[in-house]
């Protein structure tokens, strides 16, 4: 019976309690299904980086600052001299020239110029660069580039563009 009784000691000592709550274990670090944290961010430690030597150097923010001073000072002049056509197909052209950082300056400022008229041209370039007959690449790529902007301008404008073309 002493074998027994060893054998029952050594089976109870192994057995593990039921009132222990299991821990949550994270696999996945990206997972955000409700979209709370935003898109992953990259270059988290040069951020900071430069954000401490900020802080100390005050040559290095000095210098920083000027550079600010100077490029909001050539984009305002690049902005002055632009020359804004008065036809559609020539805003066409003026949008597709201008550069992607400077679009939303640009379609705040030509607001009154995107009305029926203009989106209607575009619609008809469109449709002329789709159904066209023979492409080229060249047409492929404009079509694209066109495609782009107009999603670009009727979400910047706030412009309904159904099969009637109405305006909120």
């Amino acid at each position: 019976m002493a074998a027994l009784s060893i054998t029952n000691a050594s089976v109870f000592g192994h057995v593990r309690s039921r009132n222990r709550i299991p821990r949550t274990r994270i696999s996945c670090v990206t997972w955000d299904p409700e979209g709370i944290l935003g898109p992953p961010q990259t270059g988290h430690i040069a951020r900071r980086e430069f954000q401490r030597k900020m802080e100390t150097d005050s040559e290095a923010r000095e210098a920083f600052e000027r550079q600010l001073i100077v490029e909001k000072e050539r984009r305002r002049a690049a902005r002055q001299a632009r020359v804004v056509p008065d036809d559609p197909a020539g805003l066409t052209e003026y949008f597709l020239d201008t550069e992607a950082r400077e679009i939303e300056f640009e379609i705040a400022r030509l607001r009154p110029r995107l009305n029926q008229e203009f989106f209607s041209h575009l619609k008809f370039e469109l449709g002329q660069l789709r159904f066209a007959v023979s492409r080229t690449k060249d047409m492929e790529d404009r079509l694209i580039e066109l495609e782009a902007m107009q999603k670009v301008l009727v979400e910047g404008t706030g412009f309904v563009y159904l099969n009637h073309g109405a305006k909120r």
